[in-house]
């Protein structure tokens, strides 16, 4: 099978991906939900964009212009790859890239952010599982100085605490859209963005409420107002590109908070659902 080159588009925004593997080219344009183009030549000035894929000694090696890493297995594969394509995103968009979760409710989109293992990929599960529509759980764009959301590229993937542990009402989904990832240190569950239930790419949405989530101590959960000042700096160590204004979040926080629309909320163990009880009562 000879080397071929493919893009992958968001907005007007190329990744490019080289390998040999057509079957993993359909799982990623199935998985993000965006359709591979064949290149027979890559565009002028897009080397920064490109991502080669080898297998070697039964090793998958995935690299870009500036970093290489290995995959042992054909899962572990996806998800670095899938990463790989949702970096390049982020490097080459304009705007502010938020490392957070938001879901359509009420009076718009509802968006939550916080620290790594916050629960964001575990609310964001919960509230597509309730049929809420998921711009995502772990990357969103914010535009028009944070008042809109948009979905970005990447795929929700909940952590497992066990190989087939499946969390409640996936039990129907086919391995065509789901992907179990045993990255050595953790388990991902990846769903594919083709599912029903995750917005489209064009659709944009106010952004109604704006959450910091916080691990608990003790089960259910709590929804507390929260001042600019106190959710400014975790917000913006929660924006993930290099090309954005930071006093667009500040302003959001401000705006948010002075029109009571920002919270802090604290999930303990087994509280996700009543969590999502509260968001949806605000």
């Amino acid at each position: 099978m000879p080397v071929k080159t493919y893009r992958f588009a968001w907005q007007s925004h190329g990744a490019h991906v080289r390998t040999r593997d057509t079957d993993l080219i359909a799982t990623l344009g199935r998985f993000l939900d965006l359709e591979p183009v064949p290149e027979e030549v890559l565009p002028a000035g897009e080397a920064d964009n490109l991502i080669t894929i080898e297998e070697t000694g039964g090793e998958f090696i995935i690299a870009t212009h500036d970093w290489q890493l290995s995959a042992g297995n054909r899962e572990q594969l996806l998800f670095a790859a899938l990463e790989a394509i949702g970096q390049i995103f982020i490097y080459d968009f304009p705007g502010a890239i938020f490392h957070a979760g938001a879901f359509l409710a009420g009076k718009g989109a509802v968006a939550f952010f916080g620290a790594p293992q916050s629960g964001k990929s575990t609310l964001g599960f919960a509230a597509w599982r309730r049929g809420l529509a998921l711009f995502g759980d772990d990357r969103i764009a914010l535009m028009d100085e944070g008042r809109r959301v948009q979905a970005f590229p990447k795929c929700v993937k909940p952590r497992l605490p066990a190989l087939g542990a499946h969390p409640p009402g996936a039990e129907n989904l086919t391995s065509e859209m789901v992907v179990e990832a045993d990255l050595g240190h953790e388990i991902r569950f990846i769903l594919a963005r083709t599912l029903p239930g995750f917005c489209p790419y064009d659709a944009v949405a106010e952004v109604g409420v704006v959450v910091e989530l916080k691990r608990g101590v003790e089960g259910g959960a709590t929804l507390a107002p929260l001042a600019a000042e106190d959710a400014v700096e975790a917000a913006l160590q929660n924006v993930v590109s290099p090309e954005y204004e930071p006093m667009e979040i500040v302003r959001l926080m401000k705006r948010q908070a002075e029109n009571g629309r920002l919270f802090r909320l604290t999930v303990g163990p087994g509280g996700t659902e009543h969590a999502l009880d509260l968001l949806l009562e605000v």
